[in-house]
């Protein structure tokens, strides 16, 4: 097919005929008619090249097509629902109606679950569709560019968390002063129960010591909502596995980097890390550090973008 093209044409209509695949007796089912088959490919071929330049339609469909299940989405079916439309946009609400089922459980998925939830933990397959139609609904805007076909899946990404997880135990010490230096700025309210760090560089062998950076990093660490869906976004592997669990100002400037150098950079995940969430009247400038703050916005994104692209869909139990 690869050499061929003209031979996925033809494996489309043998499956819209609901054939697992394209033999000579289905072609002569018209009955020698070969301008019958002629005109049908033809119709077949026109109506792909209207989907694949309609965005919704394009990056609809792309969503569905590599991220369903069990053949939950075939081309069956979504030629059934072209045929039973009367007009093109009840075939996109079709559409958006069946990206729902894939990625929404219930209502609730889109309000109080979306916050609480140990994403990274106990939704990851979830959370990579839900990040994936991020994408999806930026790149369906006004003046957007289409997304490239191989960014509807997670192949060759990883999941990122923005604010780093706890540091590892083989961490420089210099790793582990700047996560402190975080907790005492924004975390701890009482200057009493910050830990004084200036003497690191001196007792960097000191066991015992080091048991209490260690300790005091997992106690407090509990406050930063790490595994939230504001704080998980989409990296290439190739550019996460170089910039392991480095500090949020460093990381922003090298996915600004990357991206100014050609590199793909998922949309959603790019505007989550120039804080796309902001607005006039909760402006957050502080390029060294990502916060509680920016994660509840970041949420609270999500949730509003969720509610906008799905509100032409009655939600049916």
């Amino acid at each position: 097919a690869n050499k061929y093209p003209f031979n996925y044409l033809l494996f489309l209509f043998a499956e819209k005929r609901n054939r697992n695949k394209l033999t000579l007796d289905l072609i002569e089912q018209n009955n020698g008619e070969a301008l019958e088959l002629y005109k049908e490919l033809i119709k077949l071929n026109a109506t792909l090249q209207d989907w694949y330049n309609d965005k919704e339609i394009y990056h609809y469909l792309g969503y569905l097509f590599n991220n369903s299940q069990n053949n939950q989405i075939n081309f069956v079916k979504i030629w059934d629902f072209w045929e039973q439309s009367k007009t093109r946009d009840g075939f996109k609400k079709k559409l958006k109606e069946q990206i729902r089922h894939l990625v929404l459980e219930n209502e609730n998925m889109i309000n109080e679950d979306v916050l609480y939830m140990n994403w990274y933990e106990e939704g990851y397959g979830k959370l990579v569709k839900i990040l994936l139609l991020m994408d999806v609904i930026h790149s369906c805007g006004d003046n957007q560019a289409f997304l490239p076909p191989f960014a509807f899946t997670k192949s060759k990404k990883d999941i990122e968390h923005i604010f780093p997880q706890t540091p590892d135990p083989n961490d420089e010490i210099k790793e582990k002063e700047n996560y402190i230096h975080f907790l005492n700025e924004y975390v701890i309210e009482e200057e009493n129960a910050r830990f004084t760090f200036s003497e690191a560089d001196d007792r960097i062998e000191d066991e015992e010591y080091m048991e209490k950076v260690k300790n005091f990093i997992n106690k407090n660490i509990g406050n930063i909502r790490i595994n939230s869906i504001g704080n998980l976004v989409l990296l290439p592997s190739s550019i996460n596995k170089s910039i392991g669990r480095i500090p949020y100002i460093q990381k922003r400037a090298r996915i600004i980097k990357e991206f100014g150098n050609g590199s793909y950079i998922q949309p959603h995940t790019f505007k989550v890390f120039v804080r796309y969430f902001n607005n006039k009247d909760d402006e957050n400038n502080d390029l060294q550090y990502w916060t509680n703050n920016d994660i509840k916005l970041n949420e609270q994104k999500i949730i509003s973008e969720f509610k906008k692209f799905f509100n032409d869909i009655d939600y049916e139990e």
